[in-house]
């Protein structure tokens, strides 16, 4: 449950390929696609804002991107006016 002019924030790790993660970790998915999850903020009528992306350092063979999602639940009607 949001309030109306709430933020809900989601950090995950960016799609990757290290199927360890999933058993040594027990990770269910491998990363979530930017298109998935701005999508669904859309479809729950969040408006989603810009991801943000932390990538490992370039010497880093298995490093993960981290992404960080934000969306917005809209103020109520009455809210917005004021």
């Amino acid at each position: 449950v949001l309030m109306p002019g709430g933020k809900l924030v989601i950090v995950d790790f960016a799609p990757h390929a290290l199927e360890f993660l999933r058993t040594e970790h027990g990770h269910r998915r491998l990363g979530i696609r930017e298109d998935a999850l701005s999508e669904w903020s859309r479809s729950t009528s969040l408006r989603p804002t810009p991801v943000r992306r932390f990538d490992p350092p370039s010497s880093e063979k298995d490093g993960l991107s981290v992404q960080i999602w934000t969306a917005e639940k809209p103020p109520l009607a009455s809210e917005a006016a004021a």
